[in-house]
């Protein structure tokens, strides 16, 4: 089956010395995807959303790396599919995609190359016209076209590999370009905090470790994600019909110990409500397992239209009295 863009939300190819492990937590141990024990790409953000024409976008990545080591980034974009198993290659060169576009009137350079910072710009440069004409005519390369899966947008993808002295990974995300005039952008759906509903009382968390919490006690955290954070939107289904639906957001949980009762659940109208769905039972470690005095716990909430959002927090363990 060819790749749809809802198959090319976020994929990643991790190198690392004896092991490969997937950004979604596709790895031998699929149980390490909410540990963080080593160099993670969790989450890659665009800000706006919707990168509109002429509109810079900021693009920036929840990476986690272990303490003291120093890290390099390298950024580039394809307008095609990439594939693992070709190295995320771009299928199309920047002279191939200039040549496929020249006939459409677009005579402005294009470079894939993004940078070397820790953040990228991505300006985008196209008119949604002309994506809708390349969503309708397609673009040669001999073995896809952008027909098969432009629907609502035009998905490109945004490359980053992560280096450190010892480790080293690639993650790919999507960002959905508009294709006709007058689209409504998507924006990052909004996260407010974490905090503990149990034990009693609530307590937000915050960068310092306020919040005491004894070793193997039983935690429920909660993301603060407001209703609002799922947006209403104008889709179309398998016949192309328009329908009005609601996002559906997916909140993952991560921490550097300790034991997830779940590693991520879903806000879907109808199916589960957000308030189930921003709620995780966390287990705190052994002092044999984890001997620092502080935790780190992070939340990542994604939209189904490419919107991401994350916040962190510390927490300090204590044995029980």
């Amino acid at each position: 089956m060819k790749p749809t863009h809802r198959h090319l939300f976020v994929v990643a190819s991790v190198s690392i010395a004896a092991y490969a492990v997937y950004l979604q937590g596709c790895s031998d141990d699929f149980t390490t995807f909410s540990h963080l024990d080593r160099l993670r790409v969790m989450a890659i953000q665009s800000d706006p959303a919707t990168p509109l024409p002429g509109e810079p976008v900021q693009i920036t990545p929840l990476v986690y790396v272990p303490s003291g080591k120093k890290t390099e980034y390298a950024w580039s974009w394809c307008p095609l599919p990439t594939r693992s198993e070709d190295g995320y290659q771009c299928p199309l060169t920047e002279k191939g995609l200039a040549r496929s576009l020249g006939p459409l009137g677009f005579d402005e350079p294009i470079a894939f190359d993004l940078g070397n910072d820790p953040t990228a710009v991505f300006d985008n440069p196209f008119d949604p016209t002309l994506l809708g004409r390349v969503c309708d005519e397609g673009i040669d390369t001999g073995e896809i076209s952008p027909d098969v899966w432009c629907r609502t947008d035009f998905p490109i993808q945004v490359m980053l590999k992560v280096k450190t002295p010892t480790e080293s990974l690639t993650s790919v995300v999507t960002l959905h370009l508009p294709i006709e005039e007058g689209t409504a952008g998507n924006t990052n759906p909004e996260i407010d905090g974490i905090r503990i509903v149990k034990p009693t009382p609530v307590r937000e968390l915050d960068d310092q470790g306020a919040i005491i919490v004894h070793r193997q006690d039983e935690v429920t955290f909660e993301a603060i994600v407001p209703e609002e954070a799922s947006e209403s939107f104008i889709d179309k289904d398998e016949d192309g019909k328009s329908v009005k639906r609601r996002e559906r957001l997916t909140v993952s949980w991560f921490s550097e110990a300790g034991e997830w009762d779940a590693q991520r659940a879903s806000f879907i109208e109808g199916v589960m409500d957000l308030r189930s769905a921003t709620r995780n039972k966390w287990i705190a470690p052994k002092t044999k397992d984890y001997k620092k005095e502080r935790v780190k716990i992070l939340v990542v909430v994604r939209d189904d239209r490419g919107g991401v959002n994350w916040t962190s927090g510390q927490i300090t363990l204590e044995d029980a009295p």
